[in-house]
């Protein structure tokens, strides 16, 4: 009899995994895709700071670990010589369970920076928390937004999402 209870408990725990299931369909990692950058002002002189918004189109899911690196090198007067100033901004968070928010630059311009026209870059990492599906996105560009941002799944483990465009800068009024 002892045995035979051992046996029910034990076919009740696996039938009950069965039931529940761990395939869950909608259980899939996919990166946000994005429609392109937005920033504000229009208009960027030395000595501003810029908003910078990495514009997503759809959100991504089941997504852990979440790491952002944003760069621009400018160039900039150093007495009557030119010189580049390589500009970064790095955040990390979780995408799921803590900021799933389009991701945001507010960088500093220097105030002698020599006016031009600078790419910034933008890359995001994405630490997978489910099983993917092979996907890439052509990172088209969306209404009101510059510059493009193409989206993949790596892999079991990670998602990717990286883009540039060209920002105008001014020099300082």
């Amino acid at each position: 009899m002892k045995h035979i209870s051992r046996f029910v408990i034990l076919f009740l725990g696996v039938f009950s995994l069965f039931l529940c299931g761990c395939d869950d369909d909608e259980a899939i990692s996919r990166p946000p895709t994005y429609q392109g950058f937005k920033y504000s002002p229009s208009v960027v002189h030395g000595g501003e700071t810029v908003k910078i918004t990495a514009v997503q189109l759809t959100k991504g899911t089941y997504l852990n670990g979440t790491d952002y690196n944003w760069s621009m090198t400018v160039k900039v007067l150093n007495g009557s010589s030119e010189e580049n100033e390589t500009l970064t901004y790095s955040k990390h968070t979780n995408y799921d369970g803590v900021d799933n928010t389009s991701p945001v630059w507010e960088l500093e311009v220097p105030e002698n920076v020599v006016a031009g026209t600078y790419t910034c870059t933008f890359k995001a990492s994405f630490k997978n928390s489910a099983g993917g599906e092979s996907f890439s996105s052509n990172g088209t560009t969306g209404a009101g937004c510059t510059g493009t941002i193409r989206s993949s799944y790596d892999g079991l483990m990670y998602s990717s999402a990286s883009g540039s465009f060209s920002l105008p800068i001014l020099a300082k009024q």
